[in-house]
């Protein structure tokens, strides 16, 4: 009776389950005998009989175990062999040879990958082992063959030109079950080939790529063989000996043509007739070797040879994974491991061997998208031949105290940057995920330089020599052009033409640039050197190119910066030639434009080292230079407002002695009449909020409210010509945030600077001014707003809340008329008389009840607002909503005590 594969494997599943109980028993019944001696006499026949019975019947079991599977994996082979039809292929057909070559080296594979964990017994393992050395031979013939023929196709075609490597794209792209398909990519490529051979090209490709996807899995599953290789979703991985052979064949005329052309490995031919002009083209030319290698192999690159990868090859390798894969393998291969699933299970969960459906998961995993980043390294690997083989950065023409010119290397080592930009540029083409890192390229830089600690330290000392002498030389420049500039301004004849024109024309060839050619030579220079720092894949090399060229040619900036701001200050200061101290008109707009340049640019290398900072790993000689650039900037901001008001206004246009003057000026009940003689009458101010137009700006202010006006139309000018340069980029927000920030903060500076000293005339914090009377309050808001209005149209500074809107604030309280401050007084007053509870709970008198004149004779005192928190709210609300909300409640309060 022949028992089926079912019942055999039931039988095995009985007796290891049944042995496995006798097991147990006898372990059970060996600790009774050692309290029990005798009474287990008795049992020890029977356990052995039976115990000799099931050890038979396990036996016989894994017997026929071992011919059932030694009969399944026959019945598999002979189930695949007769479908291939030998008789069917015409005769001298190369192609359709390879191509059922190829499949019946897939079918094995795949029979093998079935049955690589399967088989235990020795019968069907020496089977097994014999179909492994048949599918060895027949693969290792196959590819061979297949290698030749798809070889001698692109030679046909003028492979790697860029009409072959059209024609290999348009080939590899092609549907071989469409006939007329084939014909038409015929007649439009006008192909040197037939459609016959077009179609033998196709399926030769196809041929090759399915070869090594099938061997690539069986060897992947070899290599975690054995119950000590647990098979997770990260082990597996493409060794770092993995070749792609279509890939290889498609760089093979690409690596001739090299070895032709900078290596000189010719024929014996042209090597005889050439022999005595070799030794002097070797060595004449030495120095071109690195810049003329990386230009062909960017140019072949380029040229085609990427897209078809890209385009034609990737797709096609993915084409036939999927036909192979889920077609052949999945679908034709579950049905025999649902024979035995529930067995098979138990032995992944018990050895973890790789299933072939994990196996194919993973391998279409790897296999995605590594065709392009493969060919990328192969082309690095041919440039690191060449290189290497000619001794370049050892050679005594290139490198030593004997070599030609220093610059070979240093253009040599520029060229290995360029090269490695160029094949990063082509890994970010790539659409789909990134490749794993055994097939990424290297890159030159670390092969070649920061490997060779000599030749790396000599490169950084030179790189910073160099990229520091740039600078100095730019930033020299740069100040001889802002002398001719002020000289070029000083010699015209209209001075308030030549202002008008500065501030009506954003482009005037006479205003200063945004910032100056020294900022936009640093950022260009950190740009670059940051680009250069990640090209090194380690972090060592980083840092160490960080701190020995960035960090010094930043600290090189900073003094450069510092010492313009210098020159700036003094030429500010500096009296003008008609004795007078204020700077002529013209002066001072171009030394506050070039103010504002340098703190554009500072403003602007603060944020590309910030950025720098942010996008690598973190570096402390950076973050110190970051920080460094933000304080040099936010001081030369405080340097110019203090030179500026401290020195400008306050000294030289007297707005010091008007505020010694205002104590007294809001003091007086009356005014004096002064004449309107200001200074050319070209001081327009706005809307001064109802003040009397009979008021007139005070006279000892005209020079502080003209230099400062200068000043302001300055920065305006500096925003307007911003806001014309950047209104047709899309970018614009970015740009006018860097390009604005000078002119805002100074305008902004100096509105808090002014504005602070004429706050302190209206709070009084000194006690300098007991009594304010109506009359020079008026005088005074109406000398405030003048200075307030020339901030009025700057967003930025008019928030709502500085010191510009609280000076406001405070002229308009201490200007009010006396019935509003009558009524307002009587408001507050009741407010802090409730706080006391003085009026009777029953509607009694009250000490509140006085007269008008009394409760307006009497002081508001604060704490008796600070003592109820309520009370305090409702008096800080009702001041807010008569407009009066920038003020403190204790500065409010000061200004109505002090108003008579």
């Amino acid at each position: 009776m022949t028992l089926t594969s079912a019942e055999i494997e039931s039988q095995l599943f009985q007796a290891e389950a049944h042995l496995a109980k006798l097991q147990q028993k006898q372990h059970s019944d060996a600790r009774e005998d050692l309290l029990a001696p005798a009474a287990s006499a008795d049992r020890v026949d029977v356990d052995s009989s039976n115990s000799a019975a099931t050890i038979e019947l396990y036996r016989r079991a894994k017997l026929a175990q071992d011919r059932l599977e030694c009969f399944e994996l026959k019945r598999s082979l002979l189930a695949v062999l007769p479908s291939f039809n030998l008789d069917e292929i015409p005769a001298k057909n190369p192609a359709q040879e390879i191509s059922l070559a190829v499949s019946i080296c897939s079918c094995l594979g795949i029979l093998l990958l079935q049955y690589q964990y399967r088989l235990e017994g020795p019968e069907s393992s020496a089977r097994f082992a014999a179909l492994q050395d048949w599918y060895a031979h027949l693969h290792g013939v196959t590819r061979q063959t297949a290698l030749c023929l798809f070889r001698s196709r692109i030679h046909q075609v003028s492979f790697p030109d860029e009409e072959g490597c059209h024609i290999l794209q348009r080939v590899f792209s092609l549907d071989l079950g469409d006939d007329k398909t084939v014909a038409e990519e015929n007649d439009q490529l006008n192909l040197r080939m037939n459609q016959r051979q077009i179609r033998e090209f196709s399926e030769i490709s196809r041929c090759l790529i399915e070869l090594q996807i099938v061997h690539d899995a069986l060897q992947a599953t070899q290599r975690h063989k054995g119950p000590d290789q647990p098979h997770t979703k990260t082990t597996f991985r493409l060794p770092y000996s993995w070749r792609l052979d279509i890939v290889d064949e498609l760089c093979r005329p690409i690596a001739k043509r090299l070895r032709y052309h900078f290596l000189e490995e010719r024929t014996a031919i042209l090597s005889g007739t050439n022999n005595s002009t070799r030794s002097s083209h070797d060595n004449s030319h030495i120095e071109c070797l690195p810049e003329w290698l990386f230009r062909y192999l960017r140019e072949t690159t380029d040229k085609g040879i990427y897209s078809l990868i890209l385009e034609g090859l990737q797709p096609l390798i993915h084409s036939v994974m999927d036909s192979l894969f889920l077609r052949r393998l999945v679908e034709s291969t579950m049905d025999e491991e649902d024979l035995s699933q529930q067995r098979c299970e138990e032995r992944d969960s018990n050895f973890h061997h790789p299933s072939p459906r994990r196996t194919i998961h993973h391998l279409y995993k790897q296999y995605h998208s590594q065709s392009s980043s493969y060919y990328l390294r192969e082309i690095v690997r041919m440039a690191r031949h060449a290189l290497r083989s000619k001794s370049f950065f050892a050679h005594p023409d290139v490198v030593g105290r004997d070599c030609r010119n220093c610059l070979i290397v240093k253009r040599g080592i520029e060229q290995l940057f360029l090269f490695d930009d160029f094949v990063r540029e082509k890994e970010t083409e790539k659409s789909s995920e990134a490749a794993t890192s055994d097939v990424k390229p290297q890159r030159l830089v670390d092969i070649f330089l920061s490997s060779n600690d000599g030749l790396f330290q000599w490169w950084l000392e030179e790189e910073r020599h160099g990229a520091i002498a740039v600078l100095r030389e730019c930033a020299a420049s740069t100040l001889s052009s802002f002398q001719s500039l002020r000289k070029t301004v000083r010699d015209s004849d209209d001075m308030d033409n030549s202002l008008k024109n500065i501030s009506a024309s954003p482009h005037s060839k006479q205003q200063p640039p945004l910032f100056p050619p020294v900022s936009e030579l640093f950022v260009a220079l950190i740009h670059s050197a940051r680009k250069k720092s990640n090209s090194f894949s380690d972090f060592q090399p980083q840092n160490i190119y960080l701190s020995n060229v960035i960090g010094p040619l930043c600290s090189e900036f900073l003094d450069l910066v510092h010492g313009e701001a210098s020159m700036l200050r003094k030429r500010l200061l500096a009296r003008s030639k008609s004795g007078s101290g204020i700077p002529l008109d013209n002066e001072l707009t171009v030394n506050v434009l070039e103010w504002i340049g340098i703190i554009n640019g500072t403003h602007i290398a603060s944020a590309i080292l910030n950025s720098c900072h942010n996008e690598g790993a973190k570096n402390e000689i950076l973050e110190r230079v970051s920080l460094s650039m933000e304080r040099m900037r936010d001081a030369m901001v405080d340097d110019f407002v203090s030179a500026f008001v401290e020195t400008v206004v306050m000294e030289r246009a007297k707005f010091a002695s008007y505020i010694m003057r205002c104590p007294f000026l809001l003091s007086q009940p009356h005014l004096e009449h002064v004449p309107d003689h200001r200074r050319g009458q070209r001081d327009s101010r706005g809307n001064n909020g109802g003040i009397p137009s009979s008021l007139h700006l005070s006279t000892d202010l005209n020079d502080s409210y003209h230099v400062l006006s200068i000043a302001v139309r300055a920065c305006h000018a500096s925003l307007s010509t911003v806001k014309n340069m950047t209104s047709s980029q899309s970018n614009s927000n970015s740009i006018c945030q860097l390009l604005t920030y000078g002119a805002l903060i100074v305008e902004d500076a100096l509105s808090k600077s002014l504005s602070q000293k004429l706050l302190d005339i209206a709070i009084d914090p000194q006690g300098m001014t007991p009594e304010i009377h109506l009359a020079g309050a008026q005088q005074f808001r109406y000398d405030a707003m003048s200075f307030v209005s020339l901030f009025s149209s700057t967003p930025a500074v008019n928030d709502g809340t500085g010191p510009i809107d609280r000076v406001a604030t405070a002229s308009r309280l201490m200007s009010l008329s006396s019935s509003q401050l009558q009524q307002l007084k009587e408001i507050l007053f009741d407010l802090s008389s409730s706080s006391t509870n003085r009026r009777s709970l029953f509607g009694g008198s009250s000490t509140m009840d006085v007269e008008d004149d009394s409760r307006l004779s009497c002081r508001l005192d604060a704490d008796s607002f600070y003592s109820d928190e309520r009370v305090m709210v409702e008096a800080e609300n009702m001041l807010a909503a008569k407009g009066f909300h920038a003020l403190a409640l204790e500065e409010a309060l000061s200004i109505i005590n002090r108003r008579v």
